[in-house]
């Protein structure tokens, strides 16, 4: 701002001449103008730019200016509403120009120019203007953004005066040096009413649009819709097979044109159709006859099928029936002549084991015969269980331990510790897998190792309750030939190591490969000639939630425990060593026996005799086990009896069929004593005697413990009726005298139970050879 400045003089060391080449650019000030005489002072805006040369030196300052008043008239003509004022005003509050007609400074006549120069004593401030709606909105600008250097870009807000709302806007000025603010104000009545003007005139054309629209789309739609009308009509009419009757409409235009090609494609679908007609009429005809065909093979085949279990079920009965005699009563001759009861010579010893050993491979060879044809048949059913996969595994190890030794063989069953203990699968299945993977790596290896390993594997999608585990049979044996691997897992296929040791059926790997894929999996095999094999699967293992036990041990039944009463048996059986081998059984624990040949036989026998439990064969001739237990239950509501099936099928599912009808349990052939004993004293509340192994007869470990001094203690009477029971070899009564001697004395009673049931009437007669004619005494 210029103070003091006259015009007629410009010096270069004028400030409004050093300002500009300070700035060098555009350089703005405020100067009061006498143009029009000291009397009539203006105040004025002027704009300095400086001129530079090539060498950027100042050639001169140039000048423009306006007045003030000029720029008041400007905003004046903007015309904001009928109420309506613009103003700008400085940062320090004072006016430069009013939309309101008012001057921006006080006029004051001075003397000489130098006092009329003095420019602010004549400025005027906004909050003093004599329009009183400047000086309002001035001062609530003040109050909203207290000091004006603050505002640096545009603001608005709602301002009241006198009873009236008005919409205030401040905008910033900036240009070089001159900074002013820029204050729109309008009256929200004015604004609002521009804005219903408006909409009004919206509506208002909106409506007068949509009328002509209706006009012209019912005009349209007549002209349009009618002929379509027409072919919706004719279509309708072809789907009802009208196809006489042609779309007649007279027009050159598009909907003409659509006319003739309905009436075409008319008639092209009328040929199609009556043609289609002769083909589905021919086609049904053939069917007809397919599905007759179809048929008669279906029946065919579900005849195969039903003669195909019929015939698994009575193969499996008649091979597993003998077999059953036959590992029975070698086992019962083998366990006799290792007490001494019998006196065979070596060469008979060994004829004995290898009846017993032949019998159980041919058992294997049944089994797996009979396990395929359950696969092809559609009979192998996944049967998930609890089981304890630890207990599995050290199983595993200990059945193939001895095998392994006798080849001189390194056997290893490993898992790491975080493999789960119980897990919910098809045990039965799962340890057949792995049973026939390591019978086969010990097979084929001559020398190195066999090695079952148990990995967990990373976690899948099945998330929390599930685990995958890998199971690996490697093997350092002779290797699979690339060759023989795309045909290794089909039945009775065998490789030409296999075909050299002439053992096996070639079954094992076809059943195990099936019964992975019933456990969720895929089995693989990876093999080196020469260096050996890998056999391996994985499976998902949902894991179950148990406390931490033991390994279970099967522990050997020695005899009934002491004060039980004397249960009577009937044993139903048509086959007469099959009722032998379960008295020989049972005979030598105390139980009341009796025998019956056919179901008739049990039926009059269990009417008289009334016993506690039915040992029922089920596959009889005439009246079969599955009749009688229903006769028994039909007659004997309250199931007193307990009725026990034997069955030799190959089929584990026909336990449900057993039970429905009657029967309790359901007990495959073979089986052995233990197992046996163990179904009923579930089935009669029984408690046994057990004893954790079956010593050898020259084992000295049960001798210090019972000797003839404990036999001594027994009243005379009872030790004579048991050694002459002892030397007839009648284990019925030796088994009655055991009980008897058990209530006296428990342990001694254990120790003859276990002696009888492993037949060894030798040690026991030693006993009391010594101690029968002693009489009890000092």
């Amino acid at each position: 701002m210029i103070e003091n400045y006259d015009p007629h003089q410009d010096p270069p060391h004028d400030p409004w001449y050093t300002g500009a080449k300070a700035h060098q650019g555009s350089f703005w000030f405020l100067a009061v103008s006498v143009a029009r005489g000291l009397s009539d002072p203006d105040l004025m805006i002027i704009n300095f730019l400086p001129i530079y040369d090539d060498r950027q030196q100042v050639l001169g300052v140039t000048a423009a200016s306006t007045f003030l008043t000029t720029f008041g008239q400007f905003l004046t003509r903007l015309r904001i509403g009928r109420n309506g004022q613009v103003f700008v005003i400085d940062k320090e509050g004072k006016l430069v120009a009013t939309s309101s007609g008012e001057e921006p400074f006080r006029h004051s006549v001075a003397a000489t120019y130098a006092e009329t120069a003095v420019q602010d004593n004549k400025r005027l401030a906004a909050v003093d203007s004599s329009n009183p709606l400047t000086a309002a909105s001035a001062k609530a600008v003040l109050e909203r953004v207290g000091a004006l250097d603050r505002v640096v870009e545009s603001r608005q807000f709602m301002f009241q005066w006198e009873k009236q709302a008005y919409f205030l806007q401040i905008v910033p000025i900036r240009r070089g040096n001159l900074d002013w603010l820029t204050v729109i104000l309008v009256p929200e009545a004015h604004l609002m009413a521009r804005i219903n003007q408006g909409t009004h005139s919206s509506v208002l054309l909106a409506i007068l649009a949509l009328l002509g629209a209706v006009v012209a789309g019912a005009f349209t739609a007549r002209w349009i819709v009618q002929p379509i009308m027409h072919l919706n009509a004719a279509a309708k009419g072809m789907a009802r097979g009208e196809w006489n009757e042609p779309v007649a409409i007279d027009r050159s235009d598009a909907i003409g044109e659509l006319a003739a090609s309905f009436n075409d494609m008319s008639r092209q679908l009328k040929v199609s159709f009556e043609t289609l007609e002769q083909r589905v009429r021919d086609r049904t005809a053939d069917l007809a006859r397919s599905n007759e065909n179809l048929a008669a093979a279906k029946d065919a085949a579900e005849a195969a099928n039903r003669a195909k279990s019929v015939f698994l079920a009575t193969m499996s009965h008649e091979l597993r029936t003998p077999l059953n005699a036959i590992l029975g009563f070698s086992n019962l001759m083998r366990r006799a002549a290792r007490a001494r009861q019998t006196s065979p010579s070596a060469e008979q010893r060994e004829h004995l084991d290898i009846i017993h050993k032949s019998g159980e491979h041919l058992l294997d060879l049944i089994n797996e015969v009979l396990d395929l044809s359950k696969i092809e048949a559609g009979r192998a059913i996944y049967h998930p269980t609890d089981c304890d996969l630890h207990a599995l595994l050290r199983g595993l190890r200990e059945l193939f331990g001895q095998r392994a030794s006798d080849k001189r063989l390194s056997l290893h069953v490993q898992w790491p510790p975080e493999t789960p203990r119980y897990v919910r699968t098809d045990e039965a299945k799962l340890r057949q897998v792995l049973i026939n993977l390591l019978g086969n790596a010990l097979k084929f290896t001559a020398q190195g190792e066999v090695q079952l390993v148990v990995t967990r594997e990373a976690e899948t999608k099945d998330g929390t309750g599930f685990c995958r585990l890998r199971f690996a049979v490697t093997d350092t044996g002779p290797g699979i030939a690339p060759d023989e691997r795309a045909w290794l897992f089909r039945p009775f296929a065998q490789t030409r190591t296999g075909l050299k040791t002439q053992g096996g059926t070639g079954l094992g790997l076809a059943i195990s490969r099936e019964y992975v894929r019933l456990l969720g999996g895929e089995i693989d095999v990876e093999s080196e000639l020469g260096r050996g094999s890998q056999f391996a699967f994985e499976l998902v293992l949902e894991l179950v939630a148990s406390d931490e036990a033991p390994p279970v041990v099967e522990r050997i039944i020695a005899g009934l425990a002491p004060d039980q009463p004397r249960h009577r048996v009937l044993v139903v059986d048509d086959q007469e060593f099959n009722r032998r081998l379960l008295v020989q059984i049972l005979e030598p624990l105390g139980f009341e026996l009796a025998e019956a040949a056919d179901g008739e036989a049990a039926l009059e026998q269990w009417r008289i005799w009334r016993p506690d439990l039915l040992w029922l064969d089920l596959r009889m001739p005439g009246l079969d086990g599955h009749a009688v237990a229903r006769r028994i239950r039909a007659e004997e509501p309250d199931g007193r009896t307990r009725l026990l099936a034997v069955s030799a099928s190959a089929f584990a599912e026909e336990r449900e069929q057993v039970l429905a009808s009657g029967c309790d349990d359901f007990l495959r052939k073979p089986f052995g004593a233990n197992e046996l004993l163990e179904m009923m004293g579930r089935h009669l509340g029984l408690q046994f005697v057990y004893v954790d192994e079956v010593p050898q007869s020259n084992a000295p470990s049960s001798l210090p413990t019972v000797g003839p001094e404990r036999l001594l203690a027994l009243p005379e009477l009872l030790r004579r009726q048991l050694h002459d029971a002892a030397l007839c070899l009648d284990r019925q009564s030796v088994a009655e005298l055991a009980n008897r001697i058990a209530a006296l004395d428990p342990e001694l009673g254990a120790w003859l139970f276990g002696e009888i049931h492993e037949m060894r009437f030798d040690r026991l007669l030693d006993f009391l050879d010594g101690a029968v004619c002693q009489p009890v005494g000092p």
